[in-house]
């Protein structure tokens, strides 16, 4: 019997782990994140053998405030009260820890319980650890006996995050290169490792693997030089890892990882993936109605969802992916009303040969379906090519040979639709990459084929797994999500693979807008905040820091997903500039175009404008698209203090205290500062200084005023919150003894902890504990 272990915390969007000694037979679906190496935050667990059948419950993109999704039946038919677990623990030192055994006692939500709660594990110290746990004679209603168990590996860290150019579920173009670079936070000199393996027509046996490793540079960026960024030379798919691992001066062990995975595509297809077409009211009694009335866009003037009922025949509906890739579905963060996001996909066939193969594969004996729909207070209407796969799935598809713009994502074989039943059988597969992320944290990331259990989330409130940057309340006014996928169709009878990939955006309004709809790119205000409202703007990384000799890369992606006319123009501190002007990808990807050599000290201005069809937009956050970059000559001495120790805490609804000083002899001083979060740029400012100290000061929630997505109170309860990751960046430069000299610091507050990575990296001493963040 496979057991999971940490199946009841939360470590950043993960939940549970399994033996290796199951790899390759059975595996972890988190529905937040591809799976990625697991790591926890210091401290002392309790360990209890889980039951994966009932997994995953803390960390979901939350269906109802993190309520199982899974139903409880294998509760019905195991015994948890029989049977012993014996537990040995190695720590990253290689001492080994006997800790004994325990009989079997009870079971909860996630599996069994042993006695005393459980097996109590010091992990209290940072590394990597392995855990031996095995299990026998647990026994089910029956009087079987099952065995469980075996080697689990995991690694105890402090957190790192990191900004990347490729975000979880990225998808590509044949042509396109994987940009090797992230900026880490705490911003410290991180050991930094980026492995890619390309899979050229999904051929493991032909795949490619590349690896780009280095130090990020003081201030938490990393570029991986030497070698050409990977090349994706012809259809496919790819997966990646991303690892960054840091010692500070007491010894502790800071941690971070991204698993990417995704497809790569030709520009022309015979395939294409769409999202769904909404059924604001049951599908039409008339069938002669073009896709029975289903939109691919359309405006409401309403907002809610679930809890709303049309008032002609009391319809339930929820919202659901566009259909056509590039649009934005705009939805209310209205609560209690559950303003649902239903994950739906489908896929258009478009040529009549491959719409003729697939819909006699799904259904060789030319079958109606006869789907039924029953409106309150009417007969049923039966819909004669349409399938669903239940009620817990929002998709109305169509296996039709003339309507095969709306087929479900599915594998089949001459049987019909038994994909699991019969798999040796199989001569279509089909499958989906799918990544749904808001700044700063994945909100749902997996492959899948068909569907899955509770295929949507609620808006607002959703803790989304406990993540950094994500709170209590969900989604805020002005938050955005990129919603990215790829299909792969594979034709197991002519040996031919398809792909598409698809990429759509989801904008939330503020409750009583009552504008609910999926509009065409560029149609309504996607962002605003500051006082400026956005139709487009450019995704990207701001406020980076450089030293000098490095190459900046200026990419990023529009938003909406769209095809678009980008510029960026760089001012360079001398007053020089160079210009880049192209257009985005059909998924809205930017790639620079070429590097800008960081050849100066100083302080970069960089202008981004996006234009399609008379629509702009720039930066989000800044006043006219203009932002800073920061470089300053390699090994140069830092002369600025942070009066800051490495860790302290800011109690929610304070402000954020950070004191400059620098020696008397530094002269004609000038300090830059450029504020950032997630997404969005908040301040900059640039400023003479008199005398030789300033003391700076944010407050978050003043910025909460001119950016309602930060969280700064827990509208359950009232009270001060705190959760979101904001960079503070300061630029000073000056003169001492008639030579330039300047200095670059990097300060973070996440949630209620304020970092000082200057002070970080400096310390030195034994271990202490900084106390637990939020994951």
């Amino acid at each position: 019997m496979p057991w999971t272990i940490f199946h009841d915390i939360e470590a950043y969007g993960q939940s549970g782990i399994l033996p290796e000694e199951d790899e390759g037979i059975s595996g972890m679906l988190n529905r937040v994140r591809f799976p990625t190496p697991f790591r926890l935050f210091p401290n002392t667990y309790k360990i209890n053998p889980g039951v994966p059948t009932l997994f995953p419950e803390m960390a979901l993109a939350d269906l109802f405030i993190g309520e199982a999704t899974i139903p409880s039946i294998v509760m019905n038919y195991m015994n948890f009260e029989t049977g012993r677990a014996r537990a040995t623990l190695t720590n990253p030192d290689g001492r080994v820890v006997d800790l004994g055994e325990k009989g079997f006692r009870s079971h909860d939500n996630g599996g069994p319980v042993l006695e005393d709660g459980g097996f109590a594990v010091d992990l209290t110290g940072t590394g990597e650890y392995e855990l031996q746990l095995t299990g026998r004679k647990c026994t089910d209603y029956f009087g079987r006996e099952y065995e469980g168990g075996g080697t689990y590996r995991f690694t105890v860290a402090y957190p790192l995050t990191f900004s990347t150019p490729v975000k979880p579920g990225t998808n590509y173009f044949v042509g396109s290169r994987y940009p090797a670079s992230a900026s880490v936070n705490p911003a410290v000199p991180a050991e930094t490792q980026i492995e890619i393996t390309f899979y050229p027509n999904s051929d493991p046996d032909r795949a490619r693997t590349e690896v780009f490793s280095g130090r990020a540079n003081r201030f938490g960026h990393f570029m991986a030089h030497g070698k050409p960024p990977m090349l994706f030379d012809e259809p496919g798919e790819y997966r990646s890892l991303l690892t960054t691992r840091y010692i500070d001066g007491r010894g502790r062990l800071w941690y971070g990882a991204q698993t990417s995975a995704g497809v790569i595509s030709p520009y022309e297809s015979d395939v294409a993936l769409h999202g769904g077409r909404t059924y604001i009211s049951p599908p039409s009694v008339n069938t002669s109605e073009p896709h029975y009335g289903g939109r691919a866009r359309y405006e409401t003037n309403t907002e809610g969802g679930s809890s709303t009922f049309e008032p002609e025949t009391y319809c339930q509906f929820d919202y659901i992916f566009p259909y056509h890739s590039g649009d934005t579905l705009n939805i209310a963060t209205t609560y209690p009303f559950e303003s649902v996001v239903g994950i739906v996909l489908s896929m258009e066939a478009k040529t009549k040969e491959l719409a003729r193969r697939l819909v006699r594969s799904y259904n060789p004996d030319n079958q109606r379906y006869d789907f039924p729909i029953t409106p309150r207070k009417r007969k049923p209407i039966f819909l004669p090519d349409a399938f669903k796969w239940s009620e817990d799935n929002f998709g109305y598809y169509r296996i039709s040979e003339d309507h095969a713009d709306h087929l479900p994502i599915l594998w089949s074989n001459k049987r019909g639709i038994s994909p699991w039943s019969f798999p040796v059988q199989n001569d279509i597969e089909a499958y989906t990459y799918l990544s749904v992320i808001r700044p700063g944290f994945p909100v749902m990331s997996l492959a899948f084929a068909g569907s899955f259990m509770g295929p949507c989330w609620i808006v607002a409130p959703n803790p989304y797994g406990g993540q950094i940057n994500s709170g209590k309340n969900g989604d805020l006014p002005g938050d955005v999500y990129r919603i990215m996928a790829g299909l792969v169709l594979k034709d197991k009878e002519t040996g031919k693979n398809y792909y598409d990939i698809y990429s759509a955006a989801i904008s939330t309004l503020a409750p009583g807008s009552f504008n609910n709809s999926v509009s065409a790119p560029g149609v309504h205000d996607i962002r605003w905040n500051n006082g400026r409202h956005h139709k487009l703007f450019i995704g990207m990384d701001t406020s980076q820091s450089y030293l000098v000799g490095e190459k900046m890369m200026l990419g990023g992606t529009v938003m909406p997903p769209t095809t678009a006319n980008v510029t960026f123009t760089v001012t360079k501190p001398d007053g020089t500039e160079e210009s880049l002007s192209g257009t985005s990808s059909p998924i809205g990807g930017f790639s620079p175009l070429r590097p800008i050599p960081v050849d100066q000290a100083g302080v970069y201005k960089v202008k981004g404008i996006v234009e399609k069809d008379g629509a702009t937009g720039d930066i989000p956050g800044t006043g006219d698209g203009s932002f800073y970059h920061f470089a300053i000559p390699p090994d140069h001495p830092e002369f600025m203090q942070i009066g800051l120790p490495p860790y302290s805490r800011v109690p929610s609804g304070d402000s954020v205290h950070v004191p400059l000083r620098w020696p008397d002899d530094v002269e004609n001083a000038t300090l830059t500062w450029s504020i950032m979060m997630p997404g969005s740029v908040l301040d900059e400012g640039q400023k003479a200084v008199r005398g030789h100290e300033l003391d700076f000061k944010i407050t978050p929630a003043q910025l909460a005023i001119q950016y309602p997505f930060i969280d700064t109170v827990d509208y359950a309860n009232g009270n001060p919150m705190a959760v979101d990751t904001i960079v503070l960046v300061f630029f000073l430069e000056g003169e001492r003894g008639g030579e330039k000299v300047y200095d670059l610091a990097r300060v973070i507050l996440r949630g209620e902890t304020l970092y000082n990575p200057r002070a970080i990296f400096a310390e030195t001493g034994p271990p202490v504990s900084v106390g637990k963040p939020r994951y």
